[in-house]
């Protein structure tokens, strides 16, 4: 019987060291050097930002982001953000649902935290959208209501650069 365990201890070890030893590997690919091959590491925890193919619109998210507009254009901006916040919800990865809620928390007063949430959109964004020239300005504008100009001069130049 100790010796049964022995071997079952022995061998789920074994799947243990073997599943953990797969998370570090790398993926060789040439490089455009003389044929000079180079490793890649492969993470499976990290996911690459979404670009403009991989983003789906979700109907659901789509109808709360306009009912928050509505609710923005109604002078109701508490409501607007709850819309939003549904709508992250539903689809945490979704670049306009951020820069709708920076908007909404900018024009709340909480600049620091409108910025915090366009640097997620930008994450989420190709740098070749015309949503991450908005991003940077919306930037742009939160560093002018915290008093700081050269933060805003940056986030400006960034926005120009990309048009």
């Amino acid at each position: 019987m100790n010796m049964t365990w022995r071997i079952i201890n022995g061998i789920f070890s074994l799947a243990i060291v073997l599943l953990l030893s797969a998370c570090g590997t790398a993926i060789t690919v040439p490089s455009d050097d003389a044929g000079i091959e180079q490793a890649i590491p492969v993470n499976p925890m990290v996911v690459p930002p979404i670009t403009e193919k991989r983003r789906s619109e979700n109907p659901a998210v789509v109808a709360l982001l306009a009912e928050a507009k509505q609710a923005d254009n109604r002078g109701d901006i508490s409501s607007a953000i709850a819309q939003v916040e549904r709508a992250l919800r539903i689809d945490s990865r979704n670049p306009a649902a951020y820069y709708q809620m920076a908007s909404y928390r900018l024009k709340d007063g909480k600049a620091a935290e409108a910025i915090q949430l366009a640097n997620k959109a930008l994450h989420f964004e190709p740098d070749s959208s015309t949503l991450v020239v908005k991003l940077w300005e919306l930037v742009a504008l939160c560093h002018e209501a915290m008093g700081n100009p050269d933060a805003a001069l940056r986030a400006r130049k960034k926005a120009e650069s990309l048009r």
